[in-house]
């Protein structure tokens, strides 16, 4: 039995995206594998266990004033990967799958760790820690997430173009894995319904105008048809009415119960060229839920980026890459006129792309060498 201990900044039942990718992919593990998590908190883990994951309570020491010194925070990671050297040794740990951060503090921490560990190290890409490091930081974050990749034994990240990128910046040899889509994953049954609901589920990443532009579409939709806007960010609660619902936090299964019920679905990014390069590296995991729901949905975004290489291949959905009203409300109306044409493009995503049994073999065989 191969013990494989995750490393990550949130607990099994939480982590938003990330969380959502890292619960897929350490369902039913075969024989052969254990998965243990943790992750460095000052206090203690009163969880124990998750799904069959056993979830160990590791102490991480910190020091004041660590936010506005160098040498302190070297000396912190210094202490902390002595410490978790020995935390591995106790659980007989095997292998270490960490999860990389994006804060800089985290991700120096992490790559000091890496060369204290005796162990092979797996680690995934779900958000680059570059593309979010502030300006004056960033290419000494860019060295440290190389030193990160370097010092792997495997490499998953999130998007192709991120894999591209560290191949041509890193000489490292990553693979794609994103979220997997189980043969029982809830699928879409609002078509049978007459009410148009409208899901974005998850957080938004766009500033100002936003969200306004698609709270006005869905308005324009509400003279034609009832139509509702189901939101997760509480940022937005102030927009809340009685054609648009924000929800709190809620479980995995209250979640696919609004699957079930939604028509279609809604993600963006922003549209400001500084921002590009998120959209160009990262995934959102609500769009593969929606493909995996059988949810037609709209990626108001830059056609130049993940989801738009997505869509090209597979036109699951549209991309609208503006912030005008009028033309996100075409964008859900030419995804109304078609449905069923979207969502056989999203049976064909799942099969090529997002198949858990497909997914699944690919980072067992990785884990179990």
């Amino acid at each position: 039995m191969k013990r494989i201990l995750i490393l990550a900044e949130y607990l099994p039942s939480g982590g938003w995206g990330g969380g959502v990718i890292m619960r897929s992919l350490t369902r039913n593990p075969p024989e052969g594998i254990k998965f243990l998590w943790t992750l460095p908190s000052a206090k203690k883990i009163n969880e124990e266990s998750y799904n069959g994951i056993d979830i160990l309570d590791f102490r991480a020491g910190f020091f004041r004033g660590r936010a506005f010194s160098d040498y302190l925070l070297h000396m912190e990671s210094v202490l902390f990967a002595w410490r978790f050297r020995k935390f591995l040794q106790q659980h007989e740990v095997d292998k270490l799958w960490a999860v990389v951060p994006t804060s800089y503090p985290q991700c120096y921490r992490l790559s000091v760790l890496m060369q204290y560990v005796n162990i092979p190290i797996h680690v995934s890409v779900h958000d680059d820690p570059v593309v979010e490091t502030a300006p004056s930081k960033k290419q000494k974050a860019r060295h440290i997430l190389g030193t990160i990749l370097k010092k792997a034994a495997s490499i998953d990240v999130i998007s192709s173009r991120m894999k591209m990128e560290y191949e041509q910046q890193f000489d490292v040899k990553p693979f794609v894995i994103t979220r997997t889509i189980p043969e029982d994953f809830p699928k879409n049954e609002a078509m049978q319904d007459a009410k148009i609901n409208i899901l974005m589920g998850g957080y938004g990443n766009a500033a100002a105008p936003w969200p306004m532009p698609l709270i006005d579409s869905v308005a324009q939709l509400n003279d034609i048809n009832e139509a509702n806007l189901v939101l997760f960010d509480p940022k937005l609660k102030k927009f809340e009415s009685d054609t648009v619902k924000v929800f709190d936090h809620i479980n995995e299964t209250e979640f696919n119960t609004i699957l079930k019920t939604t028509t279609l679905g809604y993600a963006c990014d922003d549209l400001d060229a500084e921002r590009l390069h998120f959209a160009q590296m990262s995934l959102p995991t609500k769009v593969i839920t929606y493909i995996g729901a059988r949810i037609p949905f709209l990626y108001h975004g830059p056609a130049d980026s993940t989801v738009g290489d997505l869509l090209k291949q597979y036109k699951a959905g549209v991309v609208v890459s503006s912030n005008d009203p009028d033309e996100l409300y075409s964008g859900f109306m030419e995804l109304l006129a078609h449905y069923n044409d979207y969502q056989q493009q999203c049976d064909l995503a799942v099969e090529d792309c997002f198949s858990e049994k497909k997914i699944l073999k690919n980072i067992h065989e990785t884990l179990l060498k």
